[in-house]
This record gives C-alpha cells, structure tokens and sequence, in this order.
C-alpha cells in the first residue's frame, strides 16, 4: 500500500519534501557573468577603434628625406647614388603626392612635367639628377660627377620643399 505522506517509520520523523539542487557557482551568476563578457567585449571594441582613430603625429616629407641623406655622409660612390636617387624619388612622390608605387626616372619625370604647379625648372633638375644617378647606377663607365650628390640631394629637397601647391589649401568653414 502506497504511503501518502513521507515519514521514516524506524525513527517516527516526518520529512519535508524534496528540494530543487544547489546550484553551482557558474549556473547561479550566468546572467552576471555574461553581461561582464559583453562589457569586456565592448571595451575592447571601443579601445580598438580609438586607438585606429588616433592619428600619429606625421613627420614632414622633406624632414625625412634630409634625416635620410645626412644618414648617407661617409658612404661610397657607388652605393650614394642608388641611396640618394631612392630618398629623393620618395620625397617627390610624397610631396606632390604621385605615383602610388615607384615609377621609373621618365614615368617620374613625365608625372612631374604633367603636375600642375611644380615649375620647370624644379621638375627639369629633379629628373636630370635621377637619370645621373641611374647612369651612375647602371653604367659600369660612368665617371663620378663633378658635384657631390649628397650636396645636390640636400639643395634639391630644399627646392621642392620651397614650391608651392598649385591649388590653395582649403580651411573648412572659412568664405570663399
């Protein structure tokens, strides 16, 4: 015969019904737990898009370009004018913001002929001393130059640095 109420019938004591288990730590704070994981989440998002944002402090294309060839001084003849052929190639393209990859001397030269504000003179002695360097670099008969390259090198970055961009720059918010 089925008993309908639980006693322990050895001691006469009545028990109380079951229960629901204890939960665990990790069952009992899921919610918790899960809405500190969507914090950290989110932080981390938010700390990779600031730091994406933040604009490093850019140095100036003829500051490098002079840091680079004062690097050069003391370096052999041969080795100055595939160097300084390369500094001054990336300082033009920087600064009349060119070619994306490096072009050869006559696709730099025509690029900077066809540039709108760079004067003839300035894109004429750029292009000579690329194509000096190139026959210097390639020509096993060249004869070192009369002038020192590094010396021209720094007279060139400066001379294009002193040019002046063909459009004025535009200030936002400002009366045309």
């Amino acid at each position: 015969m089925p008993q309908t109420n639980q006693t322990n019938h050895a001691a006469g004591i009545k028990l109380a019904p079951p229960r629901e288990p204890i939960p665990s730590f990790w069952q009992g704070q899921r919610w918790e737990i899960a809405g500190l994981l969507a914090v950290i989440i989110c932080c981390a998002i938010a700390l990779k898009r600031l730091e994406k944002n933040k604009k490093t402090p850019s140095v100036p294309a003829s500051a490098q370009a002079l840091r680079e060839l004062e690097a050069l001084r003391g370096r052999p003849q041969a080795e100055l004018a595939t160097e300084t052929a390369r500094v001054l190639r990336r300082f033009v393209l920087a600064r009349f913001d060119l070619l994306p990859e490096e072009p050869t001397t006559a696709e730099l030269s025509g690029a900077l002929q066809r540039q709108g504000g760079v004067p003839r003179d300035v894109a004429g002695r750029v292009a000579d001393f690329l194509r000096r360097c190139d026959a210097l670099k390639f020509s096993p008969d060249a004869t070192a130059p009369e002038t020192d390259l590094l010396t021209e090198a720094f007279e060139i970055v400066d001379q294009v640095d002193a040019v002046e961009s063909a459009e004025p720059p535009v200030i936002p918010g400002a009366a045309p």
